[in-house]
């Protein structure tokens, strides 16, 4: 008996050391995955206005996958256009999520690149789909046939269905030849003027949280000697106590305003006597997201 007496006491002491120590080192592995995309498909998506309002192209998205912004471009002679036929290159598709009355939505956001490099965006057929997967495509000329998987309510949470479609470069759109002799392209602001560039840019929060933001002018546009503005739905972006507030999948448009006072050559002896004279100014415009808490808004 007392020899059991001693194992028990082994035993104890022996599972107090193991409960003690319990492991010095570990190490727990885990997939992950990012990846590096254009401004317009981010997860803070910036993009710009087509068409009207942007014909001088004060807003691009350029090579670097970033969102560009020159308000000095103007005037500029393209060639005539081209009898050759925009065809379509490259395809890049990404997954979109409805809001409001239909959180649930799921759809593809399509963007088609011709082989001047022009790009063109449009959305596949809505189907109130709670997921998608799979998007395949084919490409016809200027068009591209499109298919893909969803699961929707009516077909069963497990069972998918083919949703398929064509997508278009617009009949419209025409590739432009050599260009001709055209003046510089790049020309500014004047005394004594106002310039509003309503719309230009847009944000989108195509994450799941909601977000609020904001906007920050580049360094030394304070000095310029202007008024500038940067408002979005009649909110001033860059008052440091004001923000918009996304939910996900919202988007807003940000407007830019330019005041030129009329004595803005005294103010800031920056004189113009020969007409050649021109004063420019950059920096690197920032748009600032932060999460927060939606329920409440």
């Amino acid at each position: 008996m007392r020899s059991r007496v001693f194992l028990m006491v082994a035993l104890l002491a022996i599972a107090g050391i193991m409960a003690a120590m319990a492991y010095t080192e570990a190490e727990v592995r885990n997939p992950a995955e990012a990846t590096i995309v254009r401004t317009d498909v981010a997860l803070l998506a910036l993009s710009c206005k087509e068409g009207v309002g942007n014909l001088d192209e004060a807003c691009w998205v350029d090579e670097d996958g970033r969102m560009h912004l020159n308000f000095r471009k103007g005037l500029k002679e393209d060639g005539e256009p081209s009898e050759e036929e925009p065809v379509v290159i490259g395809v890049s598709e990404t997954p979109q999520s409805g809001s409001g009355s239909n959180p649930k939505e799921r759809w593809y956001k399509v963007t088609l690149t011709d082989d001047q490099g022009h790009k063109f965006s449009d959305e596949t057929k809505k189907r109130k789909s709670h997921e998608v997967k799979d998007f395949n495509y084919d490409i016809d000329g200027r068009c591209i046939d499109y298919s893909f998987l969803a699961r929707t309510e009516t077909s069963g949470w497990n069972q998918w269905v083919t949703v398929s479609g064509r997508i278009c470069i617009p009949a419209k759109h025409t590739h432009q030849g050599e260009p001709g002799e055209s003046k510089s392209g790049f020309y500014g602001f004047q005394p004594g003027s106002t310039y509003t560039f309503a719309d230009l840019a847009k944000v989108t929060n195509n994450s799941e949280e909601t977000i609020d933001v904001s906007a920050v002018l580049p360094e030394g546009w304070a000095e310029s000697g202007m008024e500038i503005s940067v408002t979005s739905n009649g909110k001033d972006l860059t008052d440091p106590s004001t923000t918009i507030r996304l939910a996900s999948g919202e988007s807003a448009w940000i407007t830019f305003v330019f005041n030129v006072p009329d004595d803005w050559a005294e103010q800031q002896d920056k004189w113009f006597p020969t007409g050649e004279e021109e004063y420019p100014f950059g920096g690197m415009f920032i748009i600032n997201a932060v999460a927060v808490d939606g329920s409440g808004s």
